[in-house]
């Protein structure tokens, strides 16, 4: 995929050209921030389970264990999103 804005990997069109980047590539249709579902049906919007704060914790999880996230002092992660994903991202700035 090519990418611009932040994601961009020109220095001219980005000050973080050169990090490293993680793209979640789809929206839960819940801004990433539903834990509905399983035993909890009765919770459900119409049948369908949002089970978007999932997706986000495994992403990270995964990042954590498989690439190094967090493995150095004073590194910094730049958490964010496009339209529903980025109301999504806020959720999770903690």
């Amino acid at each position: 995929m090519e990418f611009n804005g932040v994601f961009s990997e020109d220095h001219n069109n980005s000050a973080l050209y050169d990090a490293n980047k993680a793209y979640l590539r789809y929206c839960s249709s819940d801004g990433h921030m539903g834990n509905v579902g399983g035993d909890n049906a009765s919770a459900t919007f119409e049948g369908r389970y949002f089970r978007g704060q999932r997706i986000v914790r495994a992403m990270i999880t995964y990042l954590i264990k498989n690439k190094g996230l967090g493995q150095n002092a004073g590194d910094l992660v730049v958490f964010g999103g496009y339209s529903a994903g980025a109301r999504g991202a806020m959720a999770h700035l903690d």
